[in-house]
């Protein structure tokens, strides 16, 4: 990890900026998060968790990319690729304070805006208006997680690199193709198959 940056951004205001996305929060409740905010940089395939770490922070993306991924017979299975504005961690391991068994990497110099979990613990207690935010930002990522499951079940292979593709256009110029098509549980054959008939229409 990186020495942290003070003064290339505000984290407080790009934080407030993405919790107004669920619920409008004061100017006093803010102040109230600012000192716990930790600004983190990373250089690019930095290993953010690593697999048998305890992950102890909340992640928001301000910029880069990082991925989830799991270890399987020797082969990497793509989970997740959050991007500027997502909210990413070893959600098991987070919740749980136990080791995780995801990894997170950096696919491009990134910048994490976090919370220890310890940190955030106590703001539950002090200030029940950040519980709910944080329940409004963890039940739109299960949303989210639930939708992609249910995409994985119901779509053809065709239909999920399409609508991929036409939800996420940017991170077919910034993932790997071996990495997408894992994530989209396709053979890498195939993404390369579909990749090139979308280009030529």
């Amino acid at each position: 990890m990186l020495p942290s940056k003070p003064n290339d951004l505000n984290p407080s205001e790009v934080i407030r900026q993405f919790i107004n996305r669920f619920v409008r929060i004061s100017d006093e409740e803010m102040e109230k998060i600012i000192p716990y905010l930790q600004v983190r940089h990373f250089n690019k395939r930095a290993i953010v968790v690593n697999s048998g770490e305890i992950d102890r922070y909340f992640n928001y993306v301000h910029t880069g990319l990082v991925r989830k991924f799991i270890v399987h017979n020797n082969k990497d299975i793509n989970l997740y690729f959050a991007v500027e504005g997502d909210i990413i961690n070893a959600t098991r391991s987070f919740l749980t304070q136990e080791p995780s068994e995801e990894i997170l990497e950096t696919l491009e110099p990134t910048t994490l805006i976090s919370i220890l979990a310890e940190d955030l613990d106590m703001l539950y207690d002090r200030f029940p208006a950040f519980e709910r935010i944080s329940r409004l930002v963890m039940a739109d990522q299960l949303v989210r997680k639930e939708e992609w499951e249910i995409a994985l079940l119901r779509e053809t292979v065709r239909e999920r690199f399409v609508n991929f593709v036409q939800k996420n256009p940017e991170l077919l110029l910034r993932v790997p193709q071996k990495m997408l098509a894992s994530y989209l549980n396709i053979e890498p054959e195939t993404f390369s198959r579909l990749k090139h008939l979308l280009m030529k229409r």
